[in-house]
Protein backbone atom coordinates (compact mmCIF):
# COMPACT_ATOMS: atom_id res chain seq x y z
CA UNK A 1 0.00 0.00 0.00
CA UNK A 2 1.45 3.41 -0.77
CA UNK A 3 1.70 5.80 1.87
CA UNK A 4 -1.74 7.80 2.25
CA UNK A 5 -3.34 9.52 4.82
CA UNK A 6 -7.04 10.59 4.52
CA UNK A 7 -7.86 13.63 7.13
CA UNK A 8 -11.69 15.21 7.40
CA UNK A 9 -11.70 18.33 8.32
CA UNK A 10 -15.26 20.35 9.07
CA UNK A 11 -16.16 23.47 7.77
CA UNK A 12 -18.77 26.10 10.28
CA UNK A 13 -21.89 27.02 9.57
CA UNK A 14 -21.56 30.86 9.99
CA UNK A 15 -18.42 31.05 8.16
CA UNK A 16 -17.61 28.34 5.35
CA UNK A 17 -14.07 27.94 6.82
CA UNK A 18 -12.97 24.65 8.06
CA UNK A 19 -10.77 24.12 11.56
CA UNK A 20 -6.86 24.20 10.73
CA UNK A 21 -5.16 20.75 9.77
CA UNK A 22 -1.58 20.54 10.09
CA UNK A 23 -0.27 18.70 6.59
CA UNK A 24 1.58 15.37 7.76
CA UNK A 25 5.37 15.64 7.80
CA UNK A 26 6.74 14.28 4.71
CA UNK A 27 3.38 14.41 3.35
CA UNK A 28 1.85 16.57 0.10
CA UNK A 29 -1.85 17.46 -0.34
CA UNK A 30 -3.46 15.77 -3.81
CA UNK A 31 -6.66 15.89 -3.39
CA UNK A 32 -10.16 17.50 -1.59
CA UNK A 33 -13.02 15.92 -1.82
CA UNK A 34 -15.89 18.05 -1.37
CA UNK A 35 -19.86 16.65 -0.34
CA UNK A 36 -22.76 16.94 -3.01
CA UNK A 37 -24.80 18.59 -0.26
CA UNK A 38 -22.41 21.28 -0.96
CA UNK A 39 -24.46 24.44 -2.25
CA UNK A 40 -21.15 26.49 -2.60
CA UNK A 41 -19.97 26.85 -6.21
CA UNK A 42 -16.21 27.69 -5.34
CA UNK A 43 -13.59 26.96 -2.20
CA UNK A 44 -10.21 28.34 -1.90
CA UNK A 45 -7.26 27.05 0.35
CA UNK A 46 -5.57 29.14 3.10
CA UNK A 47 -2.22 28.23 4.60
CA UNK A 48 0.18 29.29 7.57
CA UNK A 49 3.51 28.47 8.44
CA UNK A 50 2.55 27.86 12.31
CA UNK A 51 -0.71 26.90 14.12
CA UNK A 52 -2.96 29.60 15.32
CA UNK A 53 -1.05 32.05 12.86
CA UNK A 54 -2.48 34.22 10.20
CA UNK A 55 -4.06 31.99 7.25
CA UNK A 56 -3.07 33.57 3.41
CA UNK A 57 -5.06 32.72 0.93
CA UNK A 58 -3.06 30.22 -1.36
CA UNK A 59 -1.91 32.50 -4.42
CA UNK A 60 -0.46 31.82 -8.04
CA UNK A 61 2.62 33.32 -8.56
CA UNK A 62 3.32 32.65 -11.82
CA UNK A 63 0.18 32.65 -13.65
CA UNK A 64 -0.59 29.00 -13.84
CA UNK A 65 -3.86 28.50 -12.86
CA UNK A 66 -4.99 31.98 -13.43
CA UNK A 67 -4.07 35.53 -13.51
CA UNK A 68 -0.52 35.84 -11.93
CA UNK A 69 -0.78 37.13 -7.98
CA UNK A 70 -4.57 35.88 -7.89
CA UNK A 71 -5.67 33.27 -5.25
CA UNK A 72 -6.32 29.50 -6.77
CA UNK A 73 -10.10 29.19 -6.56
CA UNK A 74 -11.42 25.90 -7.59
CA UNK A 75 -15.15 25.48 -9.15
CA UNK A 76 -17.51 23.22 -7.71
CA UNK A 77 -19.76 22.37 -10.10
CA UNK A 78 -21.68 19.37 -11.32
CA UNK A 79 -18.58 18.18 -13.76
CA UNK A 80 -16.26 17.96 -10.90
CA UNK A 81 -18.34 15.53 -8.84
CA UNK A 82 -16.86 17.02 -5.73
CA UNK A 83 -13.47 15.68 -6.29
CA UNK A 84 -10.55 17.38 -7.13
CA UNK A 85 -6.69 16.59 -7.93
CA UNK A 86 -4.23 19.22 -6.51
CA UNK A 87 -1.28 19.72 -8.83
CA UNK A 88 1.91 19.11 -7.01
CA UNK A 89 2.98 22.60 -8.14
CA UNK A 90 -0.03 24.33 -6.34
CA UNK A 91 0.86 21.88 -3.09
CA UNK A 92 4.32 22.63 -3.31
CA UNK A 93 2.97 26.22 -2.19
CA UNK A 94 1.49 25.34 1.00
CA UNK A 95 2.96 26.17 4.12
CA UNK A 96 3.04 23.17 7.00
CA UNK A 97 -1.04 24.18 8.09
CA UNK A 98 -4.08 24.45 6.11
CA UNK A 99 -7.90 25.27 5.66
CA UNK A 100 -10.72 25.31 3.23
CA UNK A 101 -12.57 28.05 2.73
CA UNK A 102 -16.13 27.73 0.85
CA UNK A 103 -17.68 30.56 -0.77
CA UNK A 104 -21.23 29.65 0.90
CA UNK A 105 -21.39 30.20 5.13
CA UNK A 106 -22.25 26.29 5.44
CA UNK A 107 -21.41 23.46 7.54
CA UNK A 108 -19.23 20.35 5.68
CA UNK A 109 -17.26 17.67 6.11
CA UNK A 110 -14.46 18.06 3.71
CA UNK A 111 -11.90 14.99 3.43
CA UNK A 112 -8.16 15.51 2.31
CA UNK A 113 -5.88 13.08 0.85
CA UNK A 114 -2.72 13.41 1.47
CA UNK A 115 0.10 10.96 0.12
CA UNK A 116 3.72 10.64 1.19
CA UNK A 117 6.45 12.33 -0.51
CA UNK A 118 8.46 9.22 -0.47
Amino acid sequence: MTGQEIRTVGTAAATGLSNEIQIPSGFTLVGVAIPIEVTSTTFTILHSEKTGGTFLTLKDPLGIYGTAGNAITFTIGATSLGIFQIPPAVSALLYSYMKVDLDQNEAAAITLIFKDLA
